[in-house]
């Protein structure tokens, strides 16, 4: 189950489906089976449960702070419904750790992570070509607010909600893929390059600049550790002068598209991504920020309510706006209003033991373990998703607590005598 959770990641509109005006995801189907096995088999063999501390101490105080949260929720509703969701996808914290444990488990998971982004990342390209030739929206599945209407040129989302959710998805295969590279992955070399360069397209083509920061520092966390390798500069400068190309050649080719206008597109791409101190995008931002902090200035200790800030600023908060609830665009402000300073430094501790625990070389550790490759990559992919956090706030994202899920299966502290994957049906 947990390989079909890792396959299903990225297909979030696309892919989904609707029960009852709620859509639903084929990964949380499956997530709801792995649950459930997992608490048959704690409930048949409690004495043999294991835990993870500090990691699943400070989860629980996050989520005990969320619950706490609920007596300011203005809308409880809604808080509720938020509360579930974020609890549901925060399991895979737990799940994964139970599930995977054998070397091959994590080459397996590994593998499927970067077969469904291939295929991801080739619709991408699919929806990027279309939408630019005017294929309509039926054929391309993109939402309206990212065709070439809006901005002159396309926004790829593939199957996600939004581009900047899908840029934050990318960040867990390239993390995985580079790292494998720079380990010495010389049988599937040509094949893992090819993969790079295919969703470091898809990564440009999202014009997502938060996602663009999170692959900077997925890149520096990496470089950083396998710091030993990187010496042989001459290696991996091809490497690096290839993805410079690719930044070139796609720009060079949206400028294709419009060829004939005095302002080529590629400059309004270029002009897109690289204004950040203004435009409709950072006045929202800036707004939303204030409010965050008036919110936190009101209920200082445990927020307005998890899944309250749209609420708490609405002209009405038991009536969702047209436009949808407010969010702050930023992870962790959002938490500082929603769940007060408690829950935030619960969180930040959850993530501090999560960081802690993935940055501890195992010792005896064999570099040719494919363990080891899957650990950083997973753990850069991490450190990138938390700096992309900074620019946009929805918690509950299944691919970011696999991510976290994943390390914490690979950092062992889990006894293994006592969980395999044949003892438990997930």
């Amino acid at each position: 189950l947990s390989l079909l959770i890792a396959a299903l990641l990225p297909f979030e509109r696309i892919g989904s489906f609707s029960v009852g005006g709620v859509n639903v995801r084929p990964s949380q189907i499956i997530l709801l089976l792995a649950i459930a096995a997992a608490l048959r088999w704690l409930a048949q063999a409690p004495e043999k449960t294991p835990f993870r501390w500090p990691e699943w101490l400070w989860l629980a105080a996050f989520l005990g702070f969320n619950v706490l949260s609920l007596l300011n929720a203005e809308n409880l509703p809604r808080s509720l419904i938020v509360l579930g969701f974020t609890v549901f996808t925060a399991s895979l914290a737990v799940i994964l750790p139970l599930s995977l444990r054998a070397p091959e488990d994590f080459s397996r998971a590994r593998r499927v992570i970067l077969l469904s982004a291939a295929a991801v990342g080739l619709f991408g390209l699919w929806q990027f070509a279309g939408d630019m030739l005017g294929w309509p929206t039926t054929l391309t599945g993109l939402r309206p607010h990212y065709t070439k209407a809006i901005l002159g040129f396309t926004r790829v989302q593939s199957t996600a909600f939004e581009p900047l959710y899908f840029a934050d998805y990318l960040l867990l295969p390239i993390g995985l893929a580079l790292s494998w590279v720079v380990s010495g992955a010389k049988k599937y070399q040509g094949p893992l390059l090819a993969l790079l360069g295919l969703l470091f397209v898809n990564l440009v083509l999202t014009s997502s600049r938060g996602g663009y920061a999170g692959f900077i520092a997925l890149c520096s966390a990496l470089a950083w550790m396998h710091r030993r390798r990187l010496r042989e500069l001459k290696k991996f400068l091809p490497l690096v002068l290839a993805a410079a190309a690719l930044v070139i050649v796609t720009i060079a080719a949206i400028g294709r598209f419009n060829v004939t206008t005095p302002d080529p597109l590629s400059s309004a791409f270029i002009r897109h991504v690289v204004t950040i101190t203004d435009g409709a995008a950072f006045v929202e931002r800036s707004e939303t920020i204030g409010k965050a902090f008036e919110a936190f200035a009101r209920h200082p200790w445990i927020g307005v309510g998890v899944g309250g800030y749209g609420p708490f600023f609405a002209t009405y908060a038991t009536i969702k706006p047209e436009a949808g609830w407010a969010i702050v665009n930023n992870e962790t402000l959002e938490l500082l209003a929603e769940v007060g300073i408690l829950g935030l430094a619960a969180f930040i501790m959850f993530i501090a033991a999560v960081l802690r625990a993935g940055a501890a070389e195992p010792q005896g550790s064999d570099p040719s373990d494919p363990r080891e490759a899957v650990r950083i990559g997973a753990l850069a992919a991490l450190i990138g998703m938390l700096v992309h956090y900074q620019t946009f706030s929805t918690l509950y994202i299944m691919h970011v607590w696999f991510t976290i899920g994943l390390i914490l299966a690979l950092t062992g502290r889990v006894r293994s005598d006592t969980v395999r994957p044949e003892n438990i049906a997930i």
